[in-house]
């Protein structure tokens, strides 16, 4: 974590502007939540509802095989169209690009398959529904925290002027 004290692990924000869209097929998630946002100057938010259909996604899962302090992500890439549903932050790292965290379950190939996790990146099939609330008057930073998880994790701090 920075050296910036004003870095907090929980803030009380109030909501700011809420949108509802629909985002096209034939384009990663990620990057079409990054593009609205961008559009819309929201940099920090969360996403209570989306869901649509992907093409196909990759998921990070703790390794099945390892438990407590050995548990690492992996990676899965699941090459089939499913239905998804899932919830997320909208925030920026340090060099303050867009690092959004998005959670999804997933499933309806013909084996009945669901996947769960974070979502990496993810091409949309048919058509995607989001809801986006901007969070006001804070930042939403991610960042390491050490000792706690070697990837970057999300911190707040009151937002000046």
């Amino acid at each position: 974590m920075t050296d910036n004290q004003n870095l907090k692990r929980a803030i009380e924000f109030q909501p700011g502007r809420h949108f509802i869209a629909r985002f096209l097929p034939g384009k990663d998630l990620h990057t079409a939540i990054t593009e609205f946002c961008q559009q819309h100057k929201i940099k920090a938010g969360y996403i209570p509802s989306v869901f649509g259909g992907l093409k196909w996604a990759e998921v990070i899962n703790p390794d099945p095989d390892k438990e407590g302090e050995e548990v690492e992500p992996v990676v899965k890439r699941y090459d089939h169209v499913m239905e998804f549903m899932g919830q997320g932050t909208i925030a920026l790292n340090q060099k303050g690009e867009y690092e959004n965290h998005l959670h999804i379950a997933a499933g309806g190939d013909s084996h009945n398959l669901v996947c769960m996790g974070h979502l990496v990146r993810g091409e949309m099939a048919i058509l995607t529904e989001i809801v986006i609330v901007e969070a006001k008057g804070i930042e939403m930073i991610r960042e390491i925290d050490p000792g706690v998880f070697p990837k970057p994790l999300l911190f707040f701090r009151q937002q000046v002027g």
